[in-house]
């Protein structure tokens, strides 16, 4: 099963089970073509626009890695969705989500 596809699979368990606030709409990138305002040299992203939040991970080899960038990136949605500024990163309240996602993910809720 390819990266991209094991990444979709996943995002439709991760929207039934922790939704967030608003669409969470996931595309893939390869190296160098990130959008400009976004990390191009990580292995993901996330936006908030007005209607959804962008997912973008980045392809690559490593199929776990691009699972660990959409659990990383989906935190993000979770935490800014539940009314924390889109400005924060990695703070305490995205390390919660971090775990509700890792757990819901991997099973072990």
């Amino acid at each position: 099963m390819s990266g991209e596809k094991l990444c979709k699979e996943a995002l439709a368990v991760l929207r039934l089970r922790l939704p967030t606030a608003k669409a969470a709409r996931l595309v893939f990138y390869d190296e160098g073509s990130a959008p400009k305002g976004t990390d191009g040299d990580g292995p993901g992203y996330c936006r908030s626009t007005k209607r959804m939040f962008v997912i973008g991970v980045k392809r690559e080899k490593c199929h776990n890695c691009m699972l660990e960038a959409l659990i990383h990136e989906y935190a993000h949605a979770r935490a800014w969705g539940s009314g924390q500024a889109a400005s924060y990163d990695h703070d305490g309240h995205w390390g919660i989500e971090l775990g509700r996602v890792y757990q819901e993910f991997t099973g072990m809720s």
